[in-house]
């Protein structure tokens, strides 16, 4: 939502390469091009996020999101990334920090949360093996196949540990 008491203040050649990126972009405003540019995707659901995955995957994707959620109130925000994974961001209002993301592509979502040295790390996988068949895991690997309960236990674990070491300061 927007907010008018917001405003940037921008010189004559910021705003013309604003102007341009309109037309590139094929936006109307300003927000929209920084948007773009800032790889923030507007207004994206986790039901928009998950259309792909079978109806068994998006109903423990909510369970995720719901699961991190409850760590802690994040700012939330979606980021297109590489090799056709769209994340849905978590991070720490006070630091600034991204504590956890989930990554979604059109069989799979992963979750990362910053590890102890501060780089992200997975901790959680749900992935459509076969037509009729998903599995789920702690980490990248998941051929240890565990019940969504369990990586659901791991996903909170280690989202609070990131948020009490990297979400306050």
């Amino acid at each position: 939502m927007s907010n008018p008491s917001n405003s940037v203040k921008v010189d004559d050649a910021v705003h013309s390469e604003l102007e341009r990126l309109k037309g590139k972009y094929d936006v109307s405003t300003f927000n929209d091009v920084l948007r773009h540019e800032l790889n923030i995707v507007p207004d994206a659901k986790i039901d928009e996020l998950a259309a792909f995955l079978p109806s068994e995957l998006r109903e423990v994707a909510h369970d995720v999101v719901d699961t991190i959620d409850g760590v802690d109130e994040f700012t939330r925000s979606v980021e297109e990334g590489d090799y056709g994974k769209t994340y849905l961001t978590f991070t720490s209002p006070e630091t600034e920090r991204q504590i956890a993301s989930v990554g979604f592509n059109e069989k799979e979502f992963t979750i990362s949360y910053m590890n102890k040295d501060g780089e992200m790390d997975q901790c959680g996988r749900g992935r459509k093996k076969s037509s009729d068949e998903v599995h789920y895991g702690t980490s990248s690997n998941t051929f240890e196949h565990v019940d969504p309960e369990e990586m659901l236990n791991n996903v909170e674990d280690k989202v609070a540990g990131s948020n009490r070491r990297w979400g306050s300061e």
